[in-house]
């Protein structure tokens, strides 16, 4: 959460020209309900068989794309693995403390687990959930510190790591993959990851969880 990559997806997608699928609005898409309201009502179970389902969706689509996914989605099952195997995943790492100064009151109040907490508060819990993600988040093909660059230099090294010369690979957020492959996927913020967002008014994952980034690979859904 916090760390930009569904903004740098829809970036990514426009400079590319191919489709960027958010897993959290692919969720609430299906379930047809607010990421908060499924842990809230049905529980993080529920939430994260409804992810894994877009996840091998989106694995068996040959479509290319950049997919987001949400900050905890590659540290469950085997996610990260599948993400993997059919696309590039991107790892866009910031500092705790980077990332609660990106948050919005807004992105703070619609994560449950982040309600209340005071700005050290928030740091903290931040610095324990990369940490406890980091493991996962570090699998993937590619890792960005972000906390220096701009929206523009991250994106050109994620495109000339994903296409050196020019062939035309997707990004997607989330998790690690296969830099051969022709698709690709970016994880913000240790995610995948999951998903990051780069605007500091963009919302964290619906759960308070760190977002892993943006990737670019087959399409997701």
């Amino acid at each position: 959460m916090g760390c930009g990559k569904s903004t740098l997806a829809r970036k990514l997608s426009r400079r590319l020209g191919v489709r960027a699928i958010d897993t959290d609005a692919e969720v609430e898409r299906i379930e047809g309900a607010s990421v908060s309201d499924i842990f809230r009502y049905e529980g993080e179970e529920r939430f994260r068989e409804l992810e894994r389902e877009v996840v091998a969706r989106l694995s068996a689509n040959d479509e290319s794309c950049i997919v987001a996914t949400g900050g905890g989605l590659p540290t469950w099952s085997d996610n990260m693995s599948m993400l993997s195997a059919v696309g590039t995943t991107v790892y866009l790492r910031r500092s705790a403390r980077n990332i609660a100064s990106r948050l919005s009151p807004y992105g703070r109040a619609k994560r449950p687990k982040l309600r209340g907490l005071g700005d050290e508060e928030l740091v903290d819990y931040m610095a324990r959930s990369i940490a406890e993600r980091e493991p996962f988040y570090s699998r993937a093909a590619l890792v960005i510190d972000c906390d220096t660059l701009t929206d523009e230099e991250v994106m050109d090294r994620i495109l000339e790591h994903l296409d050196p010369v020019g062939s035309g690979t997707r990004v997607d957020s989330g998790n690690s993959g296969n830099s051969g492959n022709s698709d690709a996927r970016v994880d913000s913020e240790i995610r995948v990851v999951s998903g990051a967002r780069v605007d500091s008014n963009d919302p964290v994952d619906a759960d308070g969880s760190v977002d892993g980034g943006t990737r670019s690979s087959k399409e997701r859904n």
